[in-house]
């Protein structure tokens, strides 16, 4: 039978030494047990084992545990050396899992009697390394992404039209053209694709947002300009249609916050390896088939002429919202005006989908 667990050093805390083996005792063996020696390998002859039979997802497994002093000072110390270990032949993941969820629960138990401050996390380090592989599938995927959605459309400049967004990216050095992306780690990928973007220059938002002339704008014309000239991620801009996904930065944040305790050693649970492996599985999933869609022959967008038509709409509709303000104020005189502004509107967006409809030929 082959074994895998972890070792701690108990200290005692609210009780005394002895309460708190007691108490890992009875929550291992029941009440009422009783003392089985087993001198297992890998410890002094002196290890007393204690084994243990536990059931979890009805499966019953076999483990063990127990105490001794090492190096500590006298058996009248508040710390001793704590092991526990689960055994199994073939199916290691959920032995493994199964031990997991009993350690989870110990730590719920025990409340503050005693610490157990971990000294060989074997359930992590096991969890943790079958991560890596989803993580590394995750994390390519994402770059991928932003690869055929911006090189195709800016060629070598890919890199300076996204500098804005990362300090990581030096449009400055060549080699950024072809590896720029494996500078940037997940949280800077979560900047490119969720950073805010106006639509406008500094000298058009003065123009548009002009607040000496704020009272001659209806309240419905206000609303109009700023939904329309809400800043908009690259996310929003050109990947969401591709993907539906609810609440997309929020769970890459998790997934990045998991990835980060396999990628720097940290406590990683059963539970952490099945959420993370869900999410990022879901993601994963999810990107590829937008990356497909993106890069078949159907949906090659020529994204420039797109941005360019729809500014002309948007400009052209404010205009034309503008006009019909004047109404309020030139009386019914400025109404004829304001329909050959609406008029212009619409042979406006009728061009636009010309262009975009060019841009799928």
């Amino acid at each position: 039978m082959k074994t895998v667990g972890n070792s701690y050093y108990l200290t005692a805390n609210t009780a005394d030494l002895g309460s708190c083996k007691k108490m890992i005792k009875e929550f291992f063996l029941g009440e009422g047990h009783s003392l089985v020696v087993d001198t297992g390998a890998g410890f002094s002859n002196d290890t007393l084992w204690y084994p243990f039979l536990f059931t979890e997802s009805e499966r019953e497994y076999q483990g063990r545990f127990s105490f001794y002093r090492g190096n500590t000072s006298s058996e009248n110390s508040d710390g001793v050396f704590f092991d526990v270990e689960v055994m199994y032949e073939n199916n290691k993941m959920n032995a493994v899992l199964a031990l997991s969820k009993k350690l989870t629960c110990l730590s719920m138990d025990k409340g503050e009697e005693f610490y157990l401050t971990s000294l060989n996390d074997g359930v992590s380090e096991y969890f943790r390394e079958i991560s890596y592989k989803h993580a590394a599938k995750y994390e390519k995927k994402l770059r991928e992404l932003l690869l055929v959605t911006f090189v195709p459309k800016s060629g070598k400049y890919w890199v300076e039209q996204l500098t804005h967004l990362t300090s990581s990216l030096k449009p400055n050095q060549k080699n950024m053209i072809e590896k720029g992306l494996e500078e940037l780690d997940l949280f800077q990928l979560e900047e490119i694709f969720f950073g805010k973007v106006n639509t406008f220059s500094e000298d058009e938002y003065e123009k548009l947002f002009d607040l000496n002339n704020l009272d001659t704008y209806s309240a419905m014309s206000l609303r109009i300009m700023i939904r329309e000239n809400r800043p908009k991620s690259i996310w929003e801009e050109y990947i969401e249609q591709y993907i539906s996904i609810t609440d997309i930065a929020g769970r890459m944040k998790t997934i990045r916050n998991q990835r980060n305790k396999v990628a720097h050693v940290k406590y990683f649970s059963g539970e952490n390896y099945l959420k993370f492996r869900r999410d990022a599985g879901y993601v994963t999933r999810k990107v590829d088939e937008a990356i497909k869609e993106i890069k078949s022959e159907s949906n090659k967008i020529d994204t420039s002429n797109m941005i360019s038509s729809i500014t002309g709409i948007i400009k052209t509709f404010q205009e034309s919202v503008i006009a019909m303000n004047q109404v309020q104020l030139s009386g019914l005189s400025a109404l004829k005006d304001s329909f050959s502004g609406i008029t212009d509107v619409a042979t406006a967006i009728t061009s636009g989908v010309r262009n975009i409809k060019k841009g799928l030929e």
